[in-house]
C-alpha cells in the first residue's frame, strides 16, 4: 500500500509454504516516486530480536524499488514481514 502522496508505503509479506531451495524472487513494488529514497524498516519483530532480512535499515529509490524490487522471502515456513518504507 502506497500513501497519496507517495512519501509512506507497507508491504506485507508472507512465507506459507516456501519450496525447499526454490529461488526466491524479488518483489517489485509500484506507484512509489521514482525520484525519493526510502528507508526500509522491518516493524513486525517480536521483542529483542534482529531483522534478518538484508534490506532492512537501508535506502533504496522509488526507481530501484520498482525495477528490481526488494528479497523479502524465505525459507522458513509460516514467517511474516511487515515493511515500511519512509
Amino acid at each position: 500500500y502506497v500513501s497519496k502522496d507517495k512519501q509512506r508505503a507497507v508491504l506485507f509479506a508472507y512465507d506459507l509454504h516456501p519450496r525447499y531451495k526454490e529461488p526466491q524472487l524479488n518483489v517489485k513494488l509500484q506507484g512509489l516516486d521514482a525520484s525519493k529514497v526510502y528507508t526500509v524498516k522491518e516493524t513486525n519483530l517480536m521483542p529483542g530480536k534482529a531483522s534478518e532480512l538484508e534490506c532492512n535499515g537501508k535506502q533504496y529509490s522509488g526507481d530501484y524499488l520498482m525495477k528490481v524490487g526488494l528479497n523479502v522471502f524465505t525459507a522458513k515456513d509460516g514467517t511474516s514481514h511487515v515493511l515500511t518504507l519512509e
